[in-house]
């Protein structure tokens, strides 16, 4: 398996370390999309919970899994998601 979507999301997280007054990054994934699920935790992001009804695609109401990562304390302004 190649995992792009991987190295594009520890690369991309990567980066947005270096954005001194970022503290925390969050994905929204489709809950059924079990391979986005699966990408984020590879990466280093958690599972936090459930929004329910929280963004409209085609004309529907979906839930969305939120994932989040947060700065290290000793991390300063360069870290990494993983």
């Amino acid at each position: 398996m190649r995992r792009y979507a991987l190295d594009a999301l520890q690369t991309l997280s990567g980066w947005a370390w270096n954005l001194s007054d970022l503290h925390r990054l969050q994905l929204h994934i489709d809950p059924a999309n079990w391979a986005s699920c699966r990408t984020a935790e590879r990466a280093g992001y958690e599972r936090e919970g459930l929004l329910r009804s929280w963004q409209e695609i085609a004309e529907e109401r979906r839930d969305m899994l939120v994932y989040s990562v947060v700065r290290p304390r000793d991390a300063g302004t360069a870290g990494n998601a993983s």
